[in-house]
């Protein structure tokens, strides 16, 4: 027996130890695994040990990000997260070509099981919460979405699979197939070694690897391994994405069938397709609006429609987290009416941002126009934005001649859709000020100006 330390000179090579994770001494757990280069390898091989163990330490990762982070104030979203993919979700992936192995057929005994794959699932949900600044009631999905980030086994399968394709034909790899296939006590059959799960992955893993060689990939074994290692990298990341996207488009498609709440029927963050593009909208804006267009786009804010829906009551609930005319500071009763203070319609973000006759005049800030929900024309040429009109101009005179058509590929309506998506930074400092969201109350008054209550920076003046 070769000299580890852990190991003892018993049969079942484990050593009688109190369980360390034990609360209090009383209780005498044994210990039925070994930690191997960062890895908690059970006797059975079901990894719950690890499991525990990643989970204990990507928690205490995000309680130290809390400490130069929040909501409101820190490090912008797109900083927070890249450290969560540079710092945690790497905590969950290590040496995940060991431990995640995932398929259909023979051999599925010997594989992680889903109940672990689900606690991961739910781990990195609670980690793009806080790194978002969402609401619990938040779909995760569309969380994975606006952030680009993708579900955790679509990524541990990426991990795992592009390890495995870049140690075929290596000595590494050809030592651990012939280790495989060497027979074991009490193997009464070869049929065991060719359902052994490590087996199939490989199998899986070359046939991947045929598959690139045949695609456009025909010299990637004359190429040197840095750069094999690179397309191989590459090429994983594109199918992670391809996958993310189909199982996208299933939530979307699934989520159309069922009976879904008001608030949270058809939000701006639960269209359009899995892509970068989300994330982008994120670049230049400060923590607080960052926080403030997730909410917007998911539609799960700190408004009547919402607090309603979800039976918000404040014995539980922070003040902070509601408008300033909806409560005093000593009531404690259940939000009853999902009305807007102005009277007139819901408490919703469309509702605060189009129909409030109370914002009427501060609409007038607002990139909307005379033209709401009405098609404007675009150049082609342009990436995205309206081109300015000038009376008289070249484009001016080409419009009033051929005007487009509702509905063509160079028009689009100023819906909410828009206003969240090509005018975020507009759209979201504007509702910090005007949204009364008393989350928001310290950033309204000291984001730009320095403290001051009044509603536009030249008033008074």
């Amino acid at each position: 027996m070769p000299d580890i330390e852990g190991l003892t000179e018993k049969e079942n090579l484990v050593p009688e130890e109190l369980d360390p994770i034990a609360e209090d001494g009383s209780e005498d757990k044994r210990l039925t695994y070994l930690r191997i280069l960062g890895v908690f390898v059970d006797h059975a091989l079901r990894w719950d040990a690890h499991i525990a163990r990643v989970e204990a330490k990507a928690r205490y990762k995000m309680k130290c990000l809390e400490r130069i982070n929040g909501s409101m104030w820190g490090l912008d979203l797109i900083e927070m997260r890249r450290l969560y993919l540079c710092n945690v979700r790497t905590v969950i992936s290590y040496a995940c070509a060991v431990w995640f192995v995932h398929f259909d057929g023979e051999g599925r005994q010997l594989q992680i099981r889903q109940e672990l794959i689900q606690r991961l699932q739910v781990l990195q949900n609670s980690c793009l919460r806080q790194v978002a600044g969402a609401f619990y009631q938040t779909p995760s999905f569309v969380l994975h979405k606006e952030l680009y980030v993708d579900p955790i086994a679509v990524h541990l399968q990426r991990i795992a699979m592009s390890h495995r394709v870049r140690t075929l034909g290596t000595p590494k790899g050809d030592r651990l197939l012939a280790l495989l296939q060497r027979p074991s006590p009490g193997m009464r059959s070869s049929a065991v070694f060719h359902s052994h799960p490590y087996k199939k992955a490989y199998d899986l893993a070359k046939t991947i690897w045929e598959v690139m060689k045949s695609t456009g990939y025909r010299h990637i074994n004359e190429w040197g391994r840095k750069s094999r290692n690179h397309i191989v990298n590459l090429y994983f990341k594109e199918q992670a994405t391809v996958m993310s996207g189909v199982l996208w488009d299933d939530f979307q498609r699934q989520r159309n069938l069922e009976q879904r709440n008001d608030y949270n029927a058809r939000p701006v963050a639960a269209r359009g397709k899995w892509g970068d593009e989300h994330c982008k909208l994120h670049i230049g804006l400060i923590r607080a609006q960052s926080t403030m267009l997730i909410q917007c786009r998911a539609n799960v804010i700190g408004l009547n429609s919402v607090l309603k829906k979800v039976k918000v009551s404040l014995a539980f609930v922070p003040l902070q987290t509601f408008h300033d005319s909806q409560v005093d500071s000593s009531s404690r009763k259940r939000f009853d009416t999902d009305m807007c203070p102005c009277g007139i319609g819901r408490h919703t973000v469309s509702h605060l941002f189009f129909r409030c006759p109370s914002l009427e005049k501060a609409r007038a800030y607002l990139p909307l126009g005379s033209d709401i929900n009405q098609p404007v024309t675009k150049d082609i040429r342009s990436t995205g934005r309206p081109i300015p009109r000038r009376p008289g101009s070249k484009h001016e005179r080409s419009r009033m001649k051929k005007p487009e058509k509702p509905g063509s590929k160079r028009t689009v309506k100023r819906d909410l859709e828009w206003l969240l998506t090509e005018r975020a930074d507009e759209a979201t400092a504007w509702a910090i000020r005007h949204f009364g969201i008393k989350q928001f109350q310290w950033t309204k008054q000291h984001m730009w100006f320095g403290p001051s209550k009044r509603d536009f920076p030249l008033e008074g003046t």
